[in-house]
């Protein structure tokens, strides 16, 4: 992988390459973040839009494909973001894990609970690093919803 060190001051950092697969409404908001950050570049950008990934990769100096296993297997990420629609999920972040890719999957992760623990399961026997996009978790209606089936409410 192409994880770089970065030294700032006294402490390392570390700089990460990014590949994002699927450029559709949620990943503007993951592309406006990548323009105000430093310790993260964009080289890989994938769309099965041709023009969209086109366009996208111009803006950020990176390469553009429309089929992401071509951009699995190019390399040259440490982390590839999954910013499809849910049906996808899958099939495409099992596909990262299968590479040794960490992934980065945006809500929700799956569409069923099978999807969801056969995309778990492909990342941990692949031993890498899931994340997943939720930024729902701190509205107050889910931390009360989590409290009452906590409790045993619900």
């Amino acid at each position: 992988m192409m994880t770089q060190s970065v030294n700032q001051g006294s402490s390392t950092k570390r700089h990460l390459s990014i590949g994002i697969i699927g450029l559709g409404g949620v990943a503007q908001a993951h592309l406006q973040a990548f323009e105000l950050l430093t310790d993260f570049t964009l080289v890989s950008v994938c769309d099965v839009r041709a023009d969209v990934a086109e366009t996208v990769a111009r803006q950020f100096s990176a390469k553009a494909y429309t089929d992401y296993g071509e951009l699995l297997d190019a390399g040259g990420v440490d982390l590839v973001m999954v910013l499809t629609p849910a049906s996808t999920h899958r099939l495409i972040v099992t596909a990262v894990a299968t590479r040794g890719f960490h992934v980065f999957c945006e809500k929700p992760l799956a569409v069923t609970l099978e999807d969801g623990v056969a995309i778990v399961e492909a990342c941990k026997h692949a031993n890498i690093k899931l994340f997943y996009g939720s930024c729902y978790r701190y509205l107050p209606a889910i931390v009360k919803a989590k409290h009452l089936i906590q409790s045993g409410a619900i």
